[in-house]
């Protein structure tokens, strides 16, 4: 995936004296509404990565003032997942329920939860669960032991990068020879109902932003093609067979 669109905005002085739960809610609240219409009406729970761990102030109980109780109204028209992700890791479901019980402005709300707990998922996303099993298997390649000795030996090796321990090869992530691994890079950017089922070239294009392996792309034309979901959901391009119509029998 690549960004479409950037915000960045300063506080104005009296957002500067809020709290830091309310600085940190508030960057979500001002996204939401500059790409509401993007958002509105989505079947796919929208994922907010942040790294303000912070946010989970909002999932205990608690008295909320005015500005908080709109904001709990606006929210529950979307349909979202907060991800904490730390900045280490930040380098690259369900739904929020209708609290039909702030509809009044007049004082604080006792022991109401602003973000419901079930927003917010695990950090660990299904990539970095396939990056890690791929630091490991790339010790387990004999085709990759001696680029390896020299990467950790510090000599330079053309193309072939070692870092966060993952074994680079002209920037992109190398997955040594372990078709489970291969399998789960394919459903990931061919299975999952986010990807769609696109076709081979799609396919390929999706798996090439960040890995490569050799023959990937053999692999990747094998694995849509014995797609079962896409071999039951293709359309046919052969004509509709007719009614049938008997042959006339003549009576002598």
């Amino acid at each position: 995936m690549a960004p479409v669109a950037y915000l960045s905005k300063s506080l104005s002085l009296a957002k500067k004296n809020y709290d830091i739960f309310d600085k940190e809610l508030l960057a979500v609240i001002r996204a939401v509404k500059e790409w509401h219409h993007l958002l509105e009406g989505s079947k796919m729970p929208v994922q907010v990565l942040t790294d303000h761990k912070n946010l989970e102030y909002f999932s205990m109980s608690q008295s909320l003032n005015k500005c908080q109780i709109q904001w709990a109204n606006f929210l529950v028209d979307y349909n979202f997942q907060i991800i904490y992700r730390p900045m280490a890791q930040n380098k690259k479901a369900d739904i929020l329920s209708r609290h039909y019980d702030l509809v009044t402005l007049d004082g604080g709300v006792e022991n109401q939860v602003l973000l419901k707990p079930e927003l917010f998922i695990a950090s660990i996303t299904p990539d970095q669960e396939i990056n890690n099993l791929i630091g490991e298997a790339i010790y387990k390649d004999i085709c990759l032991k001696e680029i390896l000795y020299k990467l950790q030996n510090k000599e330079k090796v053309i193309d072939w990068e070692l870092k966060e321990g993952l074994l680079w090869f002209q920037k992109k992530i190398f997955v040594p020879k372990d078709e489970t691994i291969r399998d789960l890079i394919l459903e990931s950017r061919h299975n999952l109902a986010a990807a769609g089922h696109p076709g081979q070239a799609r396919t390929l294009e999706l798996v090439a932003r960040s890995y490569y392996w050799p023959s990937m792309t053999k692999f990747v034309n094998s694995y849509v093609s014995h797609c079962k979901t896409c071999i039951q959901s293709k359309p046919t391009n052969q004509v509709p067979v007719g009614l049938l119509k008997p042959l006339q029998i003549s009576v002598s």
